[in-house]
């Protein structure tokens, strides 16, 4: 663990992105929009995984949503 927290400071230290990581837990770990489950006989299961405050609202791809100025 001290070995991971060394190599993400030394990548935060190299310019302005700054770089996270997640742990598993409980055999799961959620990594792009996708739960990773990690079964006892090594087997993996990927589900899509949503916020709870997801909406599945989406804009359609032909409108003309401008900024406001």
């Amino acid at each position: 663990m001290e070995q991971l927290t060394e190599f993400l400071n030394k990548l935060n230290d190299l310019g302005s992105i700054k770089f996270t990581y997640e742990m598993e837990s409980d055999d799961k770990l959620l990594f792009l929009d996708v739960l990773i489950i990690r079964k006892d006989n090594g087997e993996v299961k990927l589900h899509m995984y949503r916020k709870p405050t997801h909406s599945d609202q989406y804009l359609n791809f032909s409108s003309q949503l401008t900024p406001p100025h």
